[in-house]
């Protein structure tokens, strides 16, 4: 019985230019990439802000530590924009990473431009 190829490659994630493919170039890897760096910090921060571990710690790190944080799912968009519109990637993690990115950028504006 001979398999055809269509059966070899059933279950695996593809890397086509479908929404529900993985990302096939490599700006969207490294958006991809930058928005699990900034998920995994804001995680991490979420842990130590909520339980109130080492009150000292908090006071001299997490402004620092937000700073870098921001950044990172800022940059996660402007790259994950930067592989939608120049190599016309649709993978669904890049446009999550672009999603974050104008989230936070709104955020950003917010606060510069908000009344305190």
């Amino acid at each position: 019985m001979v398999m055809s190829e269509t059966h070899a490659v059933v279950g695996v994630p593809h890397r086509g230019h479908g929404l529900f493919s993985l990302p096939s170039t490599r700006l969207g890897w490294e958006a991809v990439w930058l928005l699990a760096t900034f998920a995994t910090l804001a995680a991490i921060a979420m842990t130590l802000g909520a339980s109130g571990v080492i009150a000292q710690y908090q006071a001299a790190v997490m402004p620092f530590y937000s700073v870098v944080m921001l950044a990172c799912g800022l940059a996660a968009g402007i790259v994950g924009l930067l592989a939608i519109v120049r190599r016309q990637e649709r993978s669904w993690l890049v446009w999550a990473s672009a999603l974050v990115g104008l989230d936070i950028m709104f955020l950003l504006l917010g606060e510069l431009l908000g009344q305190h």
